[in-house]
């Protein structure tokens, strides 16, 4: 048998492992209580495909049998109606995302002597990886993240809606992509200083967020990390950050004041779209590139100094900022772009 090839066993479609195992890629009718199968046509399930059971908004509850030790990335994913899954001992490596947006899920049930998994209230850990896995988005007020724990994993507190402040501990290094995405009620956060990495949409429509401080051991802010974050007033970024990636800030309606670091070298795409309040900026003199639509309706910006080394300006990439006036080097791209954009200058 071909382990590429897909077969199909009652409502699940699988494929063979090189030990003869069945991995399930897809299943194509699972509602209510799913119970799913320790076998498929005689061979023994051991993994669990990444977003097997997406699109079931009916499902309820899932129980894995023992003898699964695999579960991919957001294998539930989106799964409206989900509010208990049963998780095996088996169960060795698990898969980033979980549980992301499922937004009614309610428990996670593990035996206390599962080898790499623990609950601590309520929350579901990778004692052995030392990640926080997901928290219950029914979650109010605070939270206190395990000591010792170095990473929050992805879309682990997605959709806390009514989480105010959360304590991270000092061993933590990184943040995952959508940790803290739709924690509307989430006010302020300080990130401990060992912290290297936070992921794409990492604080996405963190509504309420004003105050965020960011450690001086950062190099990876990844796209659209505080995007649509709409109180959020300031941001310094650290030396360690050369970029500024795609949507980064877009959206933050209130932000007035950003820090750049000497070292950055590009602004992306959408980077500072519709920062309507931003007017406290500096670009650094290493910087080379502003992509398209970076600062689209930055329309409090008054005064912008375009270094002399930046070689590439995006289209739009200053457009509806009606009060801005730039200053260039004479005979600079810069120059040549304002010109050709009808962005004002300096005399």
């Amino acid at each position: 048998m071909n382990g590429n090839k897909r077969y199909k066993a009652d409502d699940y479609v699988y494929t063979l492992l090189p030990d003869g195992t069945a991995e399930i890629v897809q299943c194509e009718a699972c509602f209510d209580e799913e119970k799913v199968p320790a076998t498929l046509d005689g061979h023994p399930v051991t993994a669990i495909g990444e977003e097997a059971f997406t699109g079931f908004s009916l499902l309820t509850a899932v129980t894995v049998p023992e003898g699964v030790t695999r579960m991919g990335r957001r294998v539930f994913l989106r799964i409206e109606a989900l509010e208990r899954v049963t998780l095996p001992d088996s169960l060795t490596d698990v898969g980033e995302g979980l549980f992301a947006g499922c937004d009614e899920m309610k428990e996670v049930r593990v035996s206390p002597e599962h080898p790499v998994l623990t609950l601590v209230d309520g929350a579901l850990y990778d004692r052995v990886g030392k990640r926080l896995l997901w928290v219950p988005p029914a979650r109010e007020g605070e939270f206190t993240v395990l000591p010792g724990t170095r990473a929050i994993g992805e879309s682990a507190f997605e959709g806390c809606f009514y989480l105010e402040r959360v304590t991270l501990p000092e061993s933590l290094t990184e943040i995952g992509d959508r940790a803290f995405s739709d924690c509307c009620h989430l006010e302020r956060l300080t990130i401990p200083d060992g912290v290297a990495e936070i992921g794409v949409l990492a604080f996405q429509a963190c509504q309420r967020l004003r105050e965020i401080r960011l450690p001086d051991a950062l190099t990876y802010l990844g796209v659209g990390a505080f995007r649509h974050c709409g109180e959020l007033e300031a941001a310094d970024l650290p030396d360690g950050v050369a970029m500024v990636r795609g949507e980064t800030f877009m959206g933050c309606s209130a932000l007035r004041h950003v820090s750049l670091p000497a070292g950055l070298e590009s602004i992306h795409d959408d980077a500072f779209f519709n920062c309507g309040s931003l007017r406290d900026l500096v670009l650094p003199e290493s910087l080379t590139r502003i992509g398209r639509w970076a600062f689209f309706g930055c329309r409090s910006l008054t005064r912008l100094t375009l270094p002399a080394g930046l070689r590439d300006i995006g289209d739009h990439a200053f457009e509806a900022c009606f009060q801005l006036t730039a200053s260039c080097a004479p005979g600079s791209p810069a120059e040549r772009y304002c010109r050709e954009n009808g962005v004002a200058m300096t005399p």
